[in-house]
């Protein structure tokens, strides 16, 4: 984006690491099976809806799937044959991982235990090798942190600019965790919770997976007996390090209510598709009398896979993609056709003098906003409640803004009201009156009552 400066080219990008881990994956499992169960480990995650939506989105979780599918690659080789290289290229990908999103850096904990249970006493230098090569990969991205914002981890364990206790607990919603609801069994069948409960853009979970992506590993226990011995080799190394990590994910779930995201876990995701797709592969030799169980769960899952496929190509061609793609349609048309109202705001800030700063409440994207003019989006949802908290007033609060550099305000009354609903910073939040609050004018809106923008009334701030 910035050689070219185009931001088309970050979803392709996006694309291309999505099917570089659906190759490593599928490759992995026909090598200890054959042909057909390589396919169903492409195919196994195609099921799922969130999955099959980040492949058109400028994301990174594509990108972590895949050095989470390079990770195990390389760990599964290393113990079939103890060639070092491939503790190298683990912990390359490890490392590349980590600075991709830091959650990736967690798959070391199940690498670790596959080491320490391949090598046992003789572990520390394959930990070592593994770790270091991990941790020089990731060095560029800890050396522009310490740089940028004197935290090589930023804003993670030592805080940084704009970064503290209380921002802290309000990105990770340590009040609504599984603990602090209660909500142990969703807890103790996380993987079954996941998968019944979660709903792109819902609550805790965050991502539709479809009945399979995360329980069809448990269809290694009845294909278990059927297996080969290369076949079972391959799931004992994917229990050696799924395991762990699932660990991992019920703990975070258990403190935080953002780390019950099965996004969070992209990097795991390679784990549960190889074991999912030997589970599927063992059904196809159990007997066929009474009842031929492996054909049935097959069927089902082919008819699940084809609603998955009919779903996600009727909403491609309800977002224009197509159209777009085939140039019927222009970029201003497919923005509106996606974006609503939000397109229309950011072409209203084109029209501000230049190189006004325009602050966002509510609305934490400030994508889209025009070259002539500064946006700074409200990326935790918190900048009215910190002035409003620091002051004590809506007034004072409005003026703490100007103060801070700010232009005009670019207000997202739909964001307001779904806060409203929210425990933390209602009183806050509430002070807001989109009536008008007292030191702002509107100077602009949709019409519709979701995006207004104001300008500062300098004569009745104090």
């Amino acid at each position: 984006m910035s050689a070219f400066g185009r931001d088309t080219v970050a979803a392709p990008l996006h694309f291309g690491f999505g099917v570089l881990g659906l190759i490593l994956v599928a490759g992995l499992v026909r090598r200890h099976t054959d042909v057909r169960a390589g396919w169903l480990a492409v195919a196994l995650p195609l099921s799922a809806t969130s999955f099959w939506l980040l492949f058109g989105w400028p994301y990174v979780d594509l990108a972590v799937f895949a050095y989470g599918a390079a990770v195990l690659v390389a760990a599964v080789n290393w113990r079939e044959h103890r060639e070092t290289g491939w503790l190298v290229v683990a912990g390359v990908a490890l490392g590349f991982g980590a600075g991709t999103k830091y959650t990736a850096g967690l798959l070391a904990i199940g690498l670790a235990a596959m080491i320490v249970v391949e090598a046992r006493s003789r572990a520390l230098r394959p930990l070592l090798l593994a770790g270091g090569v991990a941790l020089v990969t990731f060095a560029p991205w800890m050396v522009r942190g310490a740089l940028l914002y004197g935290n090589p981890v930023y804003p993670f364990l030592f805080g940084g600019p704009g970064w503290n206790a209380e921002r802290a607990a309000a990105f990770s919603a340590t009040g609504q965790s599984f603990l602090a609801t209660g909500d142990y069994l969703a807890l103790i069948f996380l993987p079954i919770a996941a998968t019944i409960f979660g709903v792109e853009k819902g609550v805790y979970f965050s991502f539709t997976s479809g009945p399979w992506l995360l329980l069809a590993p448990l269809l290694l226990i009845p294909a278990w007996p059927w297996l080969q011995a290369r076949s079972r080799h391959l799931a004992i190394n994917c229990a050696l390090i799924g395991l762990p990590l699932l660990i991992v994910w019920m703990v975070m779930a258990a403190l935080t209510a953002i780390g019950a995201q099965t996004r969070l876990m992209a990097m795991a995701l390679p784990v549960a598709v190889a074991a999912g797709a030997l589970g599927l592969h063992g059904l196809e030799f159990l007997p066929r009398k009474p009842v031929y169980l492996g054909f049935v769960v097959r069927a089902v899952f082919a008819g699940t896979l084809l609603l998955a496929a009919l779903d996600m190509t009727r909403l491609t061609w309800r977002e224009g993609a197509f159209a777009y793609a085939l140039n019927i349609i222009d970029r201003s048309s497919f923005e509106d056709n996606n974006l609503g109202t939000r397109a229309l705001a950011m072409r209203a800030l084109a029209d501000l003098p230049p190189d006004s700063e325009v602050v966002f409440l509510w609305e934490p994207r400030a994508y889209g906003c025009p070259e002539t003019v500064v946006c700074r989006g409200d990326l935790l949802l918190d900048t009215w409640a910190r002035a409003y908290s620091s002051t004590g007033s809506s007034t004072r609060a409005v003026s703490a803004l100007r103060e801070q550099g700010a232009d005009y305000l670019l207000v997202w009354e739909t964001g307001l009201e779904f806060l409203l609903a929210e425990a933390q910073a209602q009183d806050a939040n509430a002070a807001f009156d989109v009536s008008g609050p007292e030191g702002l004018v509107p100077i602009w809106s949709d019409g519709l009552g979701s995006y207004t923008l104001y300008a500062f009334d300098a004569g009745s701030l104090p």
